[in-house]
C-alpha cells in the first residue's frame, strides 16, 4: 500500500520520467513474439536467435533493423510489419506491472508531473497505457517521433525539464540505455538521477555495474526514493 508522506508537499515542483516497456508495461512477451514473427515474414533466412531478439529491447526500432540489413526498403517493411503485429496483439498481451497503477495514481495526488520518454512511437505507448487504464495520469508522452535523437541522447529529459519548468528529475527505467540517458545530461542547471527497476530482466548487479543512482525492486519503493531526492 502506498501511504501519504512528505512528497505531498506541493510547494516543490516534482517530476518523474518513466521509460515505458519493461518499466510501466510488461511487453517482454509481446516484443519477443512480434520481433520473431517479423523475422519470419521479412527475413525468413536470417538466424534470429533469442539473444538477437532480446537486443531489440531499448534501442530505436529503425536502428535495430538497420543492423540486420542495409536495404532501407526492407527496414521500412520490417518496421511496418512489426508495428501492425504490436498493435494487433496489444489488448491480448500488454499489462502494467503489479503496483504500477497504484503508484501513478498516488503520485498524481501529490502534484507530481509524470512523463514518459521512450524510443517507441507515442501512438503505441498511449495504446498500452489506455488498455491498462493509466493513460490519463501522464502529463507528457515523448515517443520516438518527438525526440530530436533517441535515448540514450538526453533530449527527452531536457524537453521535460523545459516544459514543466523543473530542474530536478528522476528518470526511471529497466535498461542500461535508461541509465545512460540520465548520465548523458550535461546541463549543470539540471539535477537528474537514475532509478533502475528490477521487475523486468535486469538485476541489481546489472544496475550497480551500469552506475544507477537508485535501484528498486517494487514500484512502491519509488516513494522513498522521491522523499529523499525531492526533500534534500
Amino acid at each position: 500500500m502506498i501511504a501519504n508522506n512528505r512528497i505531498n508537499n506541493q510547494t516543490i515542483k516534482k517530476a518523474v520520467i518513466f521509460d515505458c516497456d519493461g518499466t510501466l508495461l510488461d511487453t517482454y512477451g509481446l516484443i519477443m513474439k512480434c520481433t520473431r514473427k517479423t523475422f519470419e515474414i521479412v527475413f525468413p533466412d536470417y538466424p534470429a536467435s533469442d539473444e538477437l531478439i532480446e537486443s531489440f529491447f531499448g534501442p530505436l526500432l529503425d536502428d535495430s533493423f538497420r543492423k540486420i540489413t542495409s536495404d532501407e526498403a526492407k527496414v521500412q517493411e520490417a518496421i511496418s510489419v512489426y508495428r501492425k503485429l504490436v498493435i494487433d496483439l496489444h489488448p491480448e498481451m500488454v499489462r502494467s506491472y503489479p503496483g504500477i497503477n497504484e503508484l501513478v495514481k498516488a503520485l498524481k495526488k501529490t502534484g507530481t508531473y509524470l512523463a514518459i520518454v521512450s524510443n517507441k512511437v507515442s501512438e503505441v505507448i498511449h495504446l498500452g497505457l489506455s488498455i491498462n487504464g493509466i493513460d490519463e495520469y501522464f502529463d507528457l508522452v515523448l515517443g520516438a517521433e518527438k525526440l530530436a535523437k533517441p535515448k540514450p541522447n538526453p533530449d527527452g529529459i531536457e524537453q521535460v525539464c523545459r516544459i514543466f519548468g523543473v530542474n530536478k528529475i528522476l528518470f526511471v527505467g529497466d535498461t542500461k540505455i535508461d541509465i545512460d540517458t540520465a548520465k548523458a545530461v550535461k546541463n549543470r542547471e539540471l539535477l537528474v538521477k537514475s532509478v533502475g527497476v528490477t521487475w523486468c530482466k535486469a538485476k541489481r548487479t546489472d544496475f550497480q555495474k551500469w552506475g544507477a543512482d537508485y535501484i528498486i525492486d517494487k514500484p512502491d519503493e519509488l516513494i522513498a526514493v522521491m522523499e529523499g531526492f525531492f526533500n534534500v
